[in-house]
């Protein structure tokens, strides 16, 4: 217990948030995700890692958010959309491919 969500963490489990719940919950399996997929830009530059709650970390750094299809910066700009693992401004430009 006492183990906070790490800034830029590649997992993220469901489970019991008390030792009350842990007690009702006992037996059950917890369910967790691990996703994390690479993200370079142009040129093949790496940027960081994209998590499963869909932002974009480089280290402990959120660099980009995604919303449904739209990419925003760190600033809450919106920046352009995802299209088949690749973030594209509105005038064509690449921003990151996620692979």
């Amino acid at each position: 217990m006492g183990r906070g969500y790490r800034a830029g963490a590649t997992d993220h489990c469901y489970g019991p948030r008390s030792q009350q719940e842990l007690g009702r919950h006992q037996g059950e399996v917890m369910e967790c995700t691990t996703t994390a997929d690479e993200v370079y830009g142009p040129r093949n530059a790496r940027l960081g890692r994209r998590a499963v709650d869909g932002n974009i970390w480089s280290g402990t750094t959120m660099i980009f958010r995604i919303i449904d299809d739209r990419v925003y910066s760190m600033h809450e700009q919106y920046l352009g959309r995802l299209k088949y693992g690749m973030a594209m401004t509105d005038r064509g430009e690449l921003i990151f491919m996620v692979r």
